[in-house]
């Protein structure tokens, strides 16, 4: 709790920050306003018109990323559970490797196949509406929880900091009010202006507060284990913490598949954005993770041991830092409101994305014809439903915000094979919609039953994850359910199975086949998405870099004999400048991962290849001549392209008229390419269950075949 003297301050530099917020706020709806005739009212409200640039792009993802958990919950854990709370930088490690590994791919399918929401790659990928909506709920429903587990800790937060009783509900009520009024003003782009003030604030805060505690309370080797208050952290940790820390930051690989994430890769203005924004995760998990073990194991040593619970350790320790007056009461004033911004900064992240999905994904199906300025204001209602339901669960939930952040994370790994099938499969190893779908379906069914039947309320479970016994439970189902098909049930066409309104696995139902006209007249098979990246240097794509990181990131995690030693006299002999030898085996291990992803990053290409163009811009953004054309489906789309949308499902008739202006280029008339595309649509029309087009529509140019 912080004193009442000391929360005067609260009461200017809070308010303040509000304004601040909600300057940024009309500045993004004035800007929105301003690029309404370049893009639609959708791209517009969540992508920010995909133009957000390197300093937004920065702001946005590593205020998205560093939530409330960060700021509030690595301190508390430090505080309680001591080193054990380096988990949390190899945490970030693995999110940084698999966010910087496959973003390339997932960005340059956007681009060519003007993909908006985070479950349009896998509807244009594997053309399954059972695959689609089993993606659907598990974003949106870890989305909630996670939106949910925000609110419980600005609960926490406002009524520790504020002296007020734990059930009181009206600052949390305010708050959430505040910034869904945000997210309705202004989109993504308030969001992403908003973030950035928010992320200032916390790297002020967390880059000064350690100096101040060193300078006045000593830091780690100012420790004595005669003195300290828990010499049990200096112990080597039992086997079942150790690979519960283990499990904990590889299960946290497939955070690229977190909608509020994936909205951030779409919206990027380029590759310079987006490689900005990793290398500020990148240094931010030192700065502000590796700081919270800091705070937070000192914090044990700095506040006075009375007997009595400590509510929020976070403010306990900031209490004993403000009262030496000055500069550090300053300090402290601006980390308290830097806890409430990062909680901020998650909430509004997470309604842009639940709203999206929600607004593109179901309603605007139910819709098709609605323009995108009336599905805006559905995606408007859709937030406030959203943020209803996550409020009500967070003041009526009662086993705090662990078990919810426990389970968010272990059901978002239940994505891992969709997407890393979809991204980088080749034809061989393809998989079929549904035998992922069963394997993500039946592990999201494992893992709540295992988790509220069992694990939730199990005081000695061991080392039990069920997110990765969940994805080794998928790997079987999915391994058991293709090895079928593949066995009794063989695709049976010679297609190349890339010809206009072809499926890439046919003999479906026809109840299966989402509308997908607006991503192209082909499908984008796993040849096309490979012939896309020609040229562009993936890290991921190499085995030895995944392995290397894999391994790299595991050995964080000290993996030696737990309870040692057993004699806490003999503590003395195990330490090296104020922390146990395992502690620093840790920190020394994670700048490994972490040089060789700056090392990435750096090679990270400002651009992509073009395989089969030579690119000639007239025009930075929307004037781009192409010439030379020798496969027109990996041609990207102008960002006047991209925000072309007049109806759920249509033809964007932009990039159609660019092509047709390219083809007339080679010889190839209008009429002559309509002709060819009628005609198949006809033949699809008349089969019940539509099977892959077995000749693919081709026109010859100068004794070249060229693909429609």
């Amino acid at each position: 709790m912080v004193s009442s003297e000391h929360r005067t301050g609260l009461f200017v530099t809070v308010p303040l920050y509000f304004v601040v917020l909600a300057c940024c706020a009309i500045w993004a709806n004035r800007k929105n306003r301003q690029e309404g005739h370049q893009t639609d009212r959708l791209s517009s409200h969540y992508l920010g018109g995909r133009s957000i640039g390197p300093l937004l792009s920065a702001g946005t993802v590593f205020a998205s990323f560093f939530s409330g958990y960060t700021i509030v919950g690595i301190p508390t854990e430090a505080f309680k559970n001591g080193f054990l709370a380096f988990r949390w930088v190899a945490m970030a490690l693995a999110v940084v490797t698999g966010m910087s590994g496959t973003v390339l791919r997932l960005r340059k399918a956007a681009l060519v196949r003007n993909h908006k929401t985070p479950v349009d790659f896998v509807t244009d990928r594997f053309q399954s509406q059972i695959l689609r909506y089993t993606l659907l709920v598990l974003q949106i429903v870890p989305s909630l929880f996670y939106t949910t587990a925000q609110v419980i800790a600005l609960k926490t937060t406002c009524n520790s900091i504020f002296g007020l009783p734990p059930d009181t509900v009206y600052p949390v009520l305010l708050i959430v009010s505040v910034t869904l009024m945000f997210e309705w003003i202004g989109g993504l782009r308030c969001v992403a202006m908003t973030d950035c003030i928010q992320a200032s604030i916390m790297i002020v805060a967390y880059f000064v507060l350690p100096l101040i505690i060193v300078r006045n309370y000593g830091g780690w080797q100012a420790l004595s284990l005669d003195t300290y208050p828990r010499p049990d952290f200096y112990q080597t940790p039992s086997w079942e913490d150790q690979m519960d820390f283990w499990q904990f930051a590889l299960s946290t690989f497939t955070f690229f598949t977190l909608p509020h994430l994936m909205q951030r890769a779409y919206a990027a203005r380029d590759l310079v954005s987006l490689r900005t924004a990793y290398v500020s995760m990148t240094g931010g998990m030192w700065l502000l993770m590796f700081g919270g073990v800091f705070i937070g194991t000192v914090g044990v040593a700095i506040v006075p041991d009375d007997g009595e619970a400590i509510v929020n350790p976070l403010a306990a320790i900031l209490e004993e830092i403000m009262n030496l007056g000055g500069f550090p009461l300053l300090i402290g004033l601006i980390t308290i409101t830097a806890s409430l911004a990062a909680i901020m900064s998650t909430v509004d992240s997470l309604l842009v994305a639940i709203s999206q999905l929600v607004t593109e994904e179901v309603a605007y199906p139910l819709y098709p014809n609605a323009t995108p300025d009336k599905m805006a204001w559905v995606g408007r209602a859709v937030s406030f439903v959203a943020i209803v339901i996550a409020t009500v669960l967070g003041l009526t939930w009662d086993d705090g915000i662990t078990h919810l952040a426990n389970i968010n994370f272990q059901l978002s790994f239940q994505t891992l094979f969709i997407f890393m099938i979809g991204l980088f499969a080749t034809p061989e190893l393809d998989c079929h919609p549904w035998s992922l779908a069963a394997g993500a379906i039946t592990s999201t069914i494992y893992i709540f039953c295992i988790y509220f039947a069992h694990i939730r309320n199990c005081d000695n479970c061991g080392s039990l994850n069920a997110g990765i016994t969940g994805i080794l439970f998928q790997l079987g189902v999915l391994a058991i359910a293709e090895g079928g098909r593949r066995l009794y049930l063989p695709e049976h066409s010679s297609s190349p199975l890339d010809g206009p309104g072809a499926l890439i696995f046919p003999n479906r139902p026809s109840w299966d086949l989402p509308r997908r006209a607006r991503f192209g007249e082909k499908p984008l098979t796993p040849k096309l998405l490979w012939k896309m990246m020609e040229g562009t240097d993936e890290a991921l794509t190499n085995p030895w870099y995944g392995s290397f990181m894999f391994v790299t990131i595991s050995i964080i995690t000290p993996f030696v004999a737990g309870g040692l030693p057993r004699d806490t006299a003999a503590l003395g002999e195990t330490v090296v400048n104020g922390l146990p030898w395992w502690a620093v085996k840790m920190f020394f291990m994670a700048l490994i991962p972490t040089l060789v992803l700056l090392f990435v990053l750096v090679r990270m290409p400002n651009k992509y290849m073009h395989p089969g163009w030579r690119r000639q811009n007239s025009d930075e953004e929307n004037n781009t001549m192409l010439s030379g054309a020798t496969d027109p489906d990996v041609m990207e789309l102008t960002r006047e392209e991209l925000g072309h949308r007049t109806e759920y499902d249509g033809r964007n008739e932009l990039v159609y008229r660019r092509r047709m202006q390219i083809l007339e280029k080679l010889g190839i008339s209008p009429t002559e390419i309509d002709d060819v595309i009628s005609a198949t649509r006809r033949s699809e029309e008349r089969i019940e269950h539509p099977v892959v087009i077995e000749d693919e529509p081709t026109i010859e140019v100068s004794g070249t075949l060229l693909r429609v």
